[in-house]
């Protein structure tokens, strides 16, 4: 069995927090075509503010981050911020919608989450419906507060390896 465990429960956690990619790709279209008297042209408008948000952000919130702590912290506060648009999200189909409307093993996650994405989050969000939604927020929160843990956990563990000179 896998004898790095803080690796792995990282790796599970970051394949929680993964899942917003199928939640953009096909549960919010979903869920706006089905759940929300949002014009279906919202669909397309999400996806091309996703986009912008991407090429206008990522640099410059990446700069933050400077090693494990940092990188922890933004994880954290990227579980805040998706509780918070899972609750937008949740309350959309209120009559209110339109208005609110290893390095291998590590990739894993990303595998993981679109592999187990579509089924779990159709079976969360489309039949579940607005609970739903704020089970999916709590998991992320939940994903983003335990990685900083998970991160200080696998520091502890580890075995800093000598440096030789070469020189005997």
């Amino acid at each position: 069995m896998l004898r790095d465990r803080p690796y792995a429960v990282i790796t599970l956690l970051n394949s929680i927090t993964l899942l917003y990619m199928p939640l953009l790709s096909l549960v919010l279209p979903l869920w706006i075509v089905e759940r929300t008297d949002a014009p279906r042209w919202a669909v397309s408008t999400l996806l091309v503010s996703n986009t912008l948000s991407v090429v206008l952000f990522q640099v410059r919130v990446a700069r933050g981050v400077r090693g494990l702590d940092s990188a922890a912290r933004y994880v954290r506060l990227s579980g805040l911020v998706m509780l918070a648009a899972c609750a937008v999200f949740a309350v959309s189909s209120a009559d209110t919608s339109a208005l609110v409307a290893c390095q291998g093993f590590f990739g894993m996650s990303t595998a993981i989450a679109r592999m187990l994405g579509p089924l779990l989050l159709t079976s969360l969000i489309v039949s579940w419906g607005t609970p739903g939604w704020f089970v999916l927020g709590g998991l992320f929160l939940v994903a983003g507060a335990a990685t900083g843990p998970a991160v200080r956990w696998a520091q502890r563990t580890r075995v800093t390896p000598t440096v030789h000179s070469g020189l005997s």
